[in-house]
């Protein structure tokens, strides 16, 4: 009898012993599969210079928060905006060379119980950057020459944000305030408009930085008056006998500008680490992706909440890279992730299915099979 249950021991602990010897073999293969694709990609990798995305991070920033600031200080009507995942709006991303001086943006105004009925819903607008340097700024490195005081010539400067008195004005409001009756009037064209400096503090830090001014587009993303902007997610969501399935190129050029966008907006306020096809909005006549910020308290959807659990943590190391795989496989087989899942990718809830379902979809070649290996 003690023989039976020995043999049964140690038939129970050869099974054990084959399921340990199979999670060792499917490990191995994926830790293969991955080296592969790791030395299939280093030649590309030392063959393209590294883009300039960390001097991109801070005008991202600032245009975040002057578009952020600047509406809620002179408009209480609900709007998000959607900036172009492009940096340079008609032509190629950014490389190596300066960070882009133009984006394109649009404004969205959002409608409400509340509200009116709205005189325009989406605008396309272009910020470019204006690198201000401060007066302080040029005199400490030499460039401008502290004039004196009796030199009454007016000094030359670039049109700013905030005006500082020159010498010249400062001697007429002398004279004028001294002989009212013989003072000259001065004309637009003759003396520049001052505007009170309410902060110096705030004033003198801004002047350091670059300025963001807003304009009509020079070169318009769209040639028609009426345009319209949804969601990746719903265009996803949508019946395939409703939706224009995307051709292979044009899935090439969407993944690539999502690719790069995610890499130059990532710790911006644009981008957070819980951002997926929800946040991306895709507008009708443009070949560019844009991600939508809500700027002013609305109705506009948040993203999914980015708490995780210790287990997820173990497991997914950066959560804005796999939403970045995860959004190029549902753009590859135009489906949503959701749709894509099979019990087997359940087995510990929802919080790690989509990346099981991304890891099984990966190791089929389906992903491939379309789009190539890179």
């Amino acid at each position: 009898m003690g023989k039976i249950f020995k043999g049964f021991k140690l038939a129970l602990k050869k099974e054990l012993y084959m399921d340990l010897l199979d999670n060792i073999r499917y490990d191995n293969a994926h830790l293969e599969r991955l080296m592969g694709h790791m030395a299939a990609l280093q030649p590309w990798r030392k063959a393209r210079n590294t883009p300039y995305f960390e001097s991109f991070r801070p005008a991202a920033i600032g245009i975040y928060q002057t578009l952020s600031q600047g509406l809620r200080a002179s408009c209480m009507a609900p709007h998000h905006a959607s900036i172009c995942l492009n940096a340079s709006p008609g032509g190629p991303l950014s490389t190596n060379e300066a960070p882009a001086e133009r984006f394109g943006v649009f404004l969205h105004h959002d409608t409400g119980p509340k509200h009116r009925a709205l005189s325009w819903s989406l605008e396309e607008a272009e910020i470019r950057l204006n690198h201000a340097v401060s007066a302080l700024d040029q005199m400490s490195s030499g460039a401008v020459q502290k004039p004196e005081p009796t030199d009454l010539s007016p000094p030359t400067r670039k049109k700013s944000t905030v005006g500082f008195q020159g010498p010249r004005e400062q001697a007429n409001d002398h004279f004028k305030a001294h002989n009212p009756a013989r003072a000259p009037q001065d004309t637009p064209q003759d003396s520049p408009k001052s505007l009170e400096i309410h902060d110096l503090c705030e004033t003198m830090k801004t002047l350091r930085s670059a300025q963001h001014d807003l304009y009509w587009p020079e070169k318009r993303l769209f040639n028609e008056k009426a345009i319209s902007g949804d969601s990746l997610a719903s265009i996803l969501a949508q019946t395939s006998a409703s939706r224009t399935e995307l051709s292979n190129g044009d899935a090439h050029r969407l993944a690539y500008s999502l690719a790069m966008g995610v890499l130059q907006f990532r710790d911006t306020p644009w981008l957070d680490s819980s951002w997926s096809t929800v946040t991306v909005t895709l507008v009708v006549l443009s070949e560019y992706p844009f991600v939508s910020k809500q700027l002013v308290t609305g109705s506009y959807p948040a993203g999914a909440s980015s708490s995780l659990t210790r287990k997820v943590k173990a497991v997914i190391r950066n959560q804005m890279l796999l939403r970045l795989g995860i959004t190029l496989i549902e753009l590859c087989l135009q489906k949503p992730i959701r749709e894509l899942r099979r019990a087997e990718d359940l087995e510990d809830g929802d919080d790690l299915a989509d990346f099981y379902t991304a890891d099984r979809l990966l190791q089929t070649g389906k992903i491939a099979d379309r789009l190539g290996f890179k």
